[in-house]
């Protein structure tokens, strides 16, 4: 107790003898606490300074480009907003009548406008959506008229059906060049001008069968073999001898004979040759009725469809008989129908060197050959087939499917070339003939 008193005493007593060292000492201990206050005053100075130099740059106008010349905006301007600063020299659309006279002038958009951004695609705009679309800094802004608005309109249509033309008569293949489009005719009634026109919304389009002869590209060698009335017990055989020549073919089939040997139709395609339709029971398709020739048609094609998940298009008709009503009566069911350049005449068995000459009587880039697979004995063809074949490839000839022959023509259609083309969606098939139509057909 003594000794604190005695400090207190002595620190008393310098004071009172030194009072300036004193005041010293006080501003001493004070000084780190104005120095760390004035340090939070520059600070809070510095913070202040700049978020307003960030408030003033984001206020910066900046340029983009109206219609090829430079314009400044303000952050934020949408793009309707650097219309009407721009001011672009374009004009409002119209409201038109039915008969395309003006109803009320600039009633309509006051212009449209394309936004180029540097990476990014060219964007359309109208009005409602250059309202909210904000620009950027080197957008690049083009403004057009605006579009004009034709009134509302009722509507009556009037359709007029296609016709069919065969030209052509010449040849041993015929396809389809052309399909048939109904053409069609709209009235138009305006509900404010009350006016009437007539407008034409689909053009005609004639289905078109043309009649020619393969004419494979730059003269290429090639030959198809085709085999009709299968399949049959011979069928294999006969897929043996091509598999062993390296020869493809094509094969028209009965279609009430395909269900008996559907493991031999599925063989053949697998192994690269050709399936098409030679109808469902051999009639001669010139003697009957449209439904007697649908009938023909559909159900063969629906047995080749059944067995092997393909639709097909190619017809060789019964008896090479075909003209164009036939062709009207198929309803669009079929693209190709196929003749032949060289008839075996093995149907009558007249041996096999003689079907061999019938086969070879010469040698043409696009020939068809034709033999049979079935309506009667064929060990006459199996023993002439590899004379046949070894006789076409001595020449340099290769042989191929009747669909890849067809490919080699540039005047065919490519999808008419596969023998699978069906009627395009929208297409309808005819129900007459073209006054300018030829008889083309029945060889």
């Amino acid at each position: 107790m003594a000794k604190r008193k005695r400090g207190y005493e002595q620190h008393t007593a310098a004071h009172f003898r030194d009072p300036d060292s004193y005041r010293e000492m006080g501003r001493r201990r004070r000084r780190p606490r104005r120095r760390a206050l004035v340090a939070l005053v520059v600070v809070a100075a510095l913070a202040v300074v700049a978020v307003v130099g960030v408030a003033v740059a984001a206020n910066l106008p900046f340029g983009v480009t109206v219609n090829g010349s430079e314009v400044r905006v303000r952050r934020g301007s949408t793009v309707d907003e650097v219309f009407r600063q721009a001011s672009p020299q374009v004009s409002a659309g119209d409201l038109l009548a039915v008969d395309g006279s003006v109803l009320t002038a600039g009633s309509e958009d006051a212009y449209e406008a394309t936004l180029e951004r540097d990476g990014a695609d060219a964007q359309a705009l109208d009005p409602a959506q250059a309202a909210t679309c904000a620009v950027r800094a080197g957008d690049r802004l083009t403004f057009t008229d605006g579009d004009d608005v034709t009134e509302e309109y009722a509507t009556a249509q009037r359709t007029e059906q296609p016709e069919l033309r065969t030209t052509g008569t010449q040849g041993i293949v015929f396809y389809v060049s052309q399909w048939g489009y109904p053409g069609i005719t709209e009235e138009r009634t305006g509900s404010v001008s009350g006016k009437t026109v007539e407008v034409q919304v689909q053009q005609r389009q004639d289905a078109v069968v043309v009649r020619a002869t393969p004419k494979p590209a730059n003269g290429e060698k090639l030959v198809a073999l085709t085999f009709d009335d299968g399949p049959s017990v011979y069928t294999e055989r006969y897929l043996d001898i091509l598999d062993q020549y390296g020869a493809k073919a094509t094969f028209f089939l009965i279609g009430e004979q395909v269900s008996e040997y559907p493991d031999s139709v599925r063989r053949a395609i697998s192994e690269g040759n050709q399936v098409a339709t030679h109808t469902w029971d051999h009639k001669q398709l010139t003697t009957l009725t449209e439904p007697e020739v649908q009938q023909e048609l559909s159900d063969s094609l629906s047995a080749i469809t059944d067995a092997t998940g393909l639709s097909v298009s190619t017809l060789r008709p019964p008896y090479g008989s075909i003209d164009p009503r036939v062709w009207l009566y198929s309803g669009g069911r079929v693209s190709i129908a196929t003749y032949w350049s060289h008839d075996t005449r093995d149907w009558a068995q007249p041996g096999v060197s003689q079907i061999v000459a019938g086969a070879t009587s010469y040698y043409e880039p696009g020939s068809i050959i034709l033999m049979h697979d079935g309506g009667g004995a064929r060990e006459q063809d199996l023993e002439a087939l590899p004379q046949v074949i070894k006789a076409w490839q001595d020449q340099g000839y290769r042989f191929v499917t009747l669909s890849e022959l067809l490919a080699s023509d540039p005047d065919v259609p490519e999808d008419i070339a596969t023998g699978t083309a069906q009627m395009p969606e929208g297409a309808v098939w005819p129900t007459a003939l073209s006054a300018d139509s030829v008889e083309n057909g029945t060889k």
